[in-house]
């Protein structure tokens, strides 16, 4: 330890000094005691050290009194350093403030990423009893997104309400073991031709037929020439006289 670091006064402190047998522990506290400042002092004969605590004490003065009162030679063990807390960096001081959410780059791709819109999904599934409308309901509330899971067993109808996509919604449905597809119906007056073929259904409820694919419709051979017999644009179309 260094002069200017001896001359520096304390308030507590702990020394390393050699120590044979009880007396001389005794010794050592008495002499100390008598050192200026010096209110408490501890003695470890084991480990040969004492601790010294008080107001405004001089170590040289410790070390000093210690060698012509009792001639032993004493070293001051230097006081453990605190750890230094390096202060976080320009970018990354965010995280170190408390409610302060900080998002990566990978985090923020996820948030770019187009949510799912809320939407209905309409199934035409058969259900013979309550048990099977048990089985549908919660099979379909099942799916993450789901508001809601309204039944017809009447009409053999599943409506689902949420953040879904009907692909899902109908693979969920089919995993019942029931027969299930895209509800196929639509109102009677929204359709162009209501009695064209394939329109028919006599499961659909009342005031409803079959949605029809135009583009299906129009690759039916046998539709389509059935249908431009009658056309105007036919030359040789049949009339009704």
């Amino acid at each position: 330890m260094g002069k200017s670091e001896e001359k520096k006064e304390v308030d507590s402190l702990e020394i390393k000094v050699s120590l044979s047998c009880q007396k001389c522990a005794k010794d050592v506290k008495k002499a100390l005691l008598k050192v200026k400042g010096v209110k408490n002092v501890i003695v470890d004969l084991e480990k040969g050290r004492a601790n010294i605590k008080g107001s405004k004490i001089h170590p040289d003065a410790v070390l000093q009194k210690l060698k012509k009162k009792l001639k032993k030679d004493a070293t001051i063990i230097p006081p453990p350093q605190e750890k230094v807390v390096a202060p976080p960096s320009n970018n990354n001081v965010a995280a170190h403030v408390p409610g302060v959410c900080v998002i990566n780059g990978h985090e923020k791709k996820k948030m770019k990423k187009k949510r799912k819109q809320m939407q209905t999904v309409e199934l035409k599934i058969r259900m013979d009893c309550t048990g099977c409308e048990r089985k549908v309901k919660n099979a379909l509330s099942s799916i993450s997104g789901v508001v809601s899971v309204e039944i017809n067993r009447k009409e053999n109808k599943a409506t689902v309400r949420g953040y879904v996509e009907p692909n899902k919604v109908l693979k969920k449905a089919k995993s019942t073991g029931k027969k299930a597809e895209i509800w196929p119906y639509v109102p009677y007056q929204l359709v162009d031709r209501p009695y064209a073929a394939g329109a028919y259904d006599r499961k659909a409820p009342p005031g409803y037929v079959r949605s029809l694919d135009p583009y299906n419709t129009h690759n039916n051979d046998s539709f389509d020439s059935y249908t431009y017999m009658f056309s105007d644009e036919n030359p040789n179309a049949c009339s009704i006289m």
